[in-house]
């Protein structure tokens, strides 16, 4: 007996063929890539942008004569592009790589830095405007701009709903307290935008802390002013035969009368002239009213457009 253990191995020749043929075809392959997509003078490849920046649009263009087919690859994994005249933009800063390949055989690479986007702020387009750090809640407060560039405004006086103004010096009344930012856009450009914080103080507040001290009447600039009197200059404001200024010069300064319509609503002296400036109304009925010094403090108005 044969103690000796014999062990045979066996190869599969059709394995071994299936191999050889793999190799030998990638071996084509990659030759017929090498020699059919090669690296060409692009002489008409150009990159153009008035900067180089993030957020830019840059166009790049290829007018090489033998070129007919595009293939962009701008370096950032974005869409590729297959236009002769393409235009990008990177969102952020770095050196990209970008690639064209044209007719499927030619490609070429160029590098571009992309610098980091910088807003250009012109101080000078800012508005110019003043306002009063503190005022009482109820009492109507007249805003001033001075922006020399202005021919349109637009302000917000930091409330919901306040409807805001479309006035150069608007007067606003804040039905609420607390700080309030009022800010102002002119030329209807939202790039450049003033705000200002203004404290609103609660009225009941303001009069608990001075009620010790003395009164001090400013008084109007003519006083005993009538209820006919303001039916004459509503007339006045309603043929714009009246300014503003001469009607409100008729009230006293630091606490202008405020107007009750007859639906219910409130406004100011310059809300009044807005509403009925140019308008030839016809007034129904005035009554006033006014404190110990003589100053009108309210006026009820029915009147008719």
């Amino acid at each position: 007996m044969n103690n000796t253990t014999q062990i045979k191995t066996h190869f599969d020749v059709k394995i071994i063929l299936f191999f050889i043929l793999f190799f030998i075809l990638s071996c084509s392959f990659l030759a017929y890539r090498k020699n059919t997509i090669k690296n060409c003078d692009l002489a008409g490849f150009k990159i153009e942008s008035i900067s180089l920046k993030a957020n830019d649009l840059i166009t790049f263009t290829d007018t090489t004569l033998t070129s007919s087919q595009w293939e962009w690859d701008f370096g950032d994994d974005s869409k590729v592009s297959y236009l002769s005249k393409a235009t990008h933009s990177y969102e952020k800063e770095g050196v990209y790589k970008v690639k064209l390949i044209s007719g499927g055989t030619c490609t070429v690479e160029k590098e571009i830095k992309i610098a980091p986007f910088v807003e250009n702020i012109d101080m000078s387009l800012y508005p110019k405007f003043k306002a009063p750090s503190k005022v009482i809640e109820g009492e109507p407060v007249t805003f001033n701009d001075n922006t020399s560039h202005a021919k349109s405004w637009k302000w917000s006086f930091g409330e919901i709903s306040d409807g805001g103004s479309t006035d150069k010096n608007p007067t606003h009344i804040f039905k609420t307290s607390g700080m309030k930012k009022v800010a102002l856009a002119v030329n209807d450009d939202y790039k450049y935008v003033t705000t200002i914080d203004v404290y609103v103080s609660k009225a009941e507040i303001v009069k608990e802390k001075f009620a010790e001290l003395p009164e001090v009447h400013t008084g109007p600039e003519k006083p005993g002013v009538t209820e006919s009197d303001i039916e004459a200059m509503m007339n006045g404001i309603s043929k714009n035969e009246l300014s503003f200024r001469n009607f409100s010069r008729k009230f006293c300064k630091i606490h202008m009368p405020l107007v009750h319509l007859k639906e219910g609503d409130v406004i100011s002296l310059k809300e009044l002239d807005e509403n009925i400036r140019d308008k030839r109304l016809r007034v129904k009925k005035i009554t006033i009213e006014k404190n110990k010094f003589g100053d009108v403090s309210r006026i009820d108005a029915i009147y008719k457009n």
